[in-house]
């Protein structure tokens, strides 16, 4: 037989291929390997022993507040950072919290404002409802409804919120004698007051140039709930899209999977540390400084005599929460010192004055921001410091904050259509992935057709935003500048009456133009009088 040898076929994926793809494109890390098909390990990253476990948020945010929505029957919490520039309304995914957005903020509070709040059913955002409301709050429609309502009860409607989870925010209908049930029933007042105010302003033909131009972000599930947010048109100044990997040809194939991911999940670690060793080590977060932000608000204290697990669906929502509406109370030991927090502000006097006056809400923050500046940052840390050392010495375990089972009934809604949806927002858009395999063929023409701008990042797993933050901020603020986003327009000059226009010259063969020779251009120039 003359001739080389044909190539061999080219072996066809078989399902533990898809399997491995279906799990890496949900960003979950396929742990089970055999010797054979063991995958090269990636380079060991030296850690820094000297790294608080936990960090504390204030070394990224400026603020943390408590944002009531009544209508939403519901408290979210929120973490905000930067004062000036466009809003980022940052959208965390399943299972995390706001502070996944921890090293993104750092980045980019100098330009924009970052906005990042725990969303329903994580964190510390407290619902008032039952078990059934609970699971129902996983749901695509609940949870884009809420982030309309945080948006316009942060810039829209004024809203009610609390700073530092401890601190209320000093309206003027609220009185230090009231009863709970008397400050609810004010707080309701007082947005349904400015949500009418809000109404009449728009019917009076107002314009929305006051409101902050918005840029949407969200990652993996996060992004679906953006997405739907988007669609829903509550957000009047919305300027952008960014979403973080999350597709929804490779989401919806790696659903049949999901359950196993969850099952595999440790229920339990025996420390903060172990848990951030695991997350390390399997691949969930590739940046220690990352995991040490955001993985312990994922995660709470086991109460003493609890079982991993036995707290989910219990209580009104299943969710630690700060205590209102029913949910389970939150430990006094969570988050990076928060409880120190909320103590430390708690004797801080309650001023202003009565009704809800329109700028009231801006003058309060304003303030609230000039005494929290004021505030010696070393006692804070050392607050912090001593906090984190009693949670070290938690001898009852840690388990996952937020029941991601209770989703599973609403997973294929949450990216059902995504893609389509995605490409028919009328904003700029970007689409940061971890790769190109990522993409659907929705996407791939949407590409094609200039509907979107991707970024490509393959160093990073699928918390694209925790592994490669500078990356990730390089692109969103590119991204701003591209689009002028909360920038005036570009102005383009009129010609002036009575003014000829001046229209450029064109010279050369292809205008037609018959030019001299070069001996009538040397007599010209080097001769005078000739």
């Amino acid at each position: 037989m003359s001739g080389s040898m044909p190539p061999p076929p080219a072996r066809q994926p078989g399902n533990n291929d898809l399997r491995r793809a279906a799990l890496q494109a949900a960003g979950a890390q396929h742990t089970h390997r055999t010797d054979a098909h063991r995958e090269a390990a990636e380079p060991c990253v030296p850690r820094d022993a000297s790294l608080p476990l936990p960090l504390p948020w204030t070394a990224y945010f400026d603020r943390r507040q408590r944002v009531r929505c009544p209508e939403r029957q519901a408290t979210f919490n929120v973490y905000t950072a930067g004062s000036s520039g466009p809003v980022l309304l940052c959208l965390h995914g399943g299972g995390y919290t706001g502070l996944s957005w921890s090293l993104l903020a750092q980045q980019l509070k100098d330009r924009c404002r970052v906005v990042a709040p725990d969303l329903r059913c994580h964190g510390l955002t407290s619902t008032d409802g039952t078990d059934d409301a609970q699971e129902l709050g996983f749901s695509c429609a609940v949870q884009a409804a809420d982030v309309v309502a945080i948006w316009r009860a942060l810039f829209a409607c004024g809203g009610y919120s609390d700073d530092d989870g401890g601190n209320p925010a000093r309206s003027g209908s609220r009185s230090s004698g009231a009863t709970l049930e008397q400050q609810q029933q004010q707080q309701h007042a007082q947005q349904q007051h400015q949500e009418r105010e809000a109404r009449a302003h728009a019917a009076d033909g107002g314009s929305t140039a006051e409101l902050p131009p918005t840029v949407l972000v969200g990652h993996s599930m996060g992004g679906a709930f953006a997405v739907h947010a988007a669609a829903l048109g509550g957000i009047s100044s919305l300027a952008g899209m960014v979403v973080i990997d999350v597709v929804e040809g490779t989401a919806i194939a790696s659903l049949p999977f999901m359950h196993t991911v969850l099952q595999k999940r440790p229920k339990q670690f025996d420390s903060l540390q172990q848990a951030v060793d695991w997350a390390l080590e399997t691949g969930m977060c590739k940046r220690q400084e990352a995991a040490h932000i955001s993985l312990p608000a994922m995660l709470r204290p086991l109460g003493p005599g609890e079982a991993p697990g036995s707290r989910v669906g219990s209580g009104g929502t299943g969710v630690v929460g700060d205590g209102g509406g029913g949910g389970l109370l939150l430990p006094s030991l969570v988050i990076s010192g928060l409880g120190s927090l909320a103590e430390e502000e708690e004797g801080e006097e309650e001023e202003g004055e009565e009704g809800a006056e329109e700028g009231q809400q801006q003058q309060r923050q304003a303030h609230e921001r000039q005494q929290q500046q004021q505030q010696p940052h070393r006692e804070r840390f050392q607050q912090q410091q001593q906090q984190q050392q009693l949670q070290q010495a938690s001898d009852g375990g840690w388990v996952w904050r937020t029941p991601l089972e209770l989703s599973a009934p609403h997973w294929e809604g949450w990216y059902l259509g995504l893609s389509d949806q995605f490409l028919k927002l009328p904003v700029p858009k970007v689409l940061v992935l971890a790769g190109t395999d990522r993409f659907d063929r929705p996407l791939t023409i949407g590409q094609m057709q200039g509907k979107f701008q991707p970024v490509l990042l393959p160093q990073a797993g699928h918390a694209v935003h925790e592994d490669e933050p500078e990356r990730v901020a390089e692109a969103i603020a590119h991204f701003i500048k591209r689009f002028r986003v909360g920038e005036p327009p570009l102005k383009i000059p009129r010609p002036v009456p009575g003014l000829a226009p001046v229209l450029p010259v064109a010279m050369g063969p292809a205008s037609g133009a018959v030019l001299p020779p070069y001996a009538s251009l040397r007599r010209l120039g080097g001769e005078p009088g000739q």
